[in-house]
């Protein structure tokens, strides 16, 4: 488990990179746990950002991210 955390993680990062700025909790902490909870129970990667926003969703009461 710990390459696929290794891999997760430099992709974030890289993403925040060409930004030239980045809301760390919004960018990479919010993303982070969700990413390595849907490896681990196979959910396909392209659909974890929307996943991950239905959950927001779902626990904010229907207001979303």
């Amino acid at each position: 488990l710990h390459e696929p955390i290794a891999e997760i993680t430099q992709e974030l990062l890289n993403k925040m990179g060409p930004k030239g700025e980045a809301d760390l909790v919004l960018d990479f902490a919010r993303p982070l746990p969700f990413r390595i909870a849907s490896e681990m129970l196979g959910y396909p990667k392209d659909d974890a950002e929307k996943v991950l926003d239905w959950t927001d969703t779902f626990v904010q009461g229907g207001s979303g991210p």
